[in-house]
């Protein structure tokens, strides 16, 4: 899926919706459905950046429509305010678990300065407080406007979700 370039103003308002399905695709389909251990969404920060979302299952089929599910249920209906408070705690918590050591510090100034400016990295905690719900919606919808799958495993499972694979991205 696409995902906007660092020095654009939806990069963490998009990495925050991604943070946010990758939590609802955890719920849904490791903790209510079981059918994957490790189930999640992310976005990958290049000069191209793109998002992803994975699962490995013995259920292909019940766990794609899920992801399709999932993925077009927060494209409609975005964050609430409480999710976004909860969102927000957790994703300076987990970047600053990242960055403690000073090869981390030194990588992720590294990457802001390629992707466009080392400040970015600096500022990161403020423009993640300053983000709205309004934001990641926008950001999730202008972004995500299909699906490219990729498939490793029995072909005779691809075969049989073929169907969800083609599901449009709303």
């Amino acid at each position: 899926m696409n995902a906007p370039k660092m020095t654009d103003p939806d990069y963490i308002p998009f990495h925050m919706g991604m943070s946010a399905l990758s939590g609802t695709l955890f719920s849904e389909i490791r903790t209510k459905r079981n059918l994957s251990y490790s189930p999640g969404a992310f976005a990958v920060n290049l000069q191209m950046p793109y998002a992803v979302m994975y699962v490995s299952t013995s259920y292909p089929k019940d766990a794609a429509t899920v992801m399709i599910d999932e993925l077009n249920r927060i494209k409609r209906v975005g964050i609430t305010s409480g999710g976004l408070k909860e969102l927000k705690s957790s994703y300076i918590t987990s970047s600053y678990v990242k960055s403690q050591e000073s090869n981390a510090i030194t990588s992720n100034l590294g990457i802001a300065e390629v992707m466009g400016d080392w400040q970015l990295f600096d500022q990161t905690p403020d423009l993640v407080e300053k983000v709205t719900t309004d934001q990641i919606f926008k950001a999730l919808n202008k972004y995500i406007t299909g699906v490219r799958w990729s498939y490793l495993g029995d072909a005779t499972l691809a075969k049989e979700a073929a169907d969800v694979f083609r599901i449009t991205v709303r």
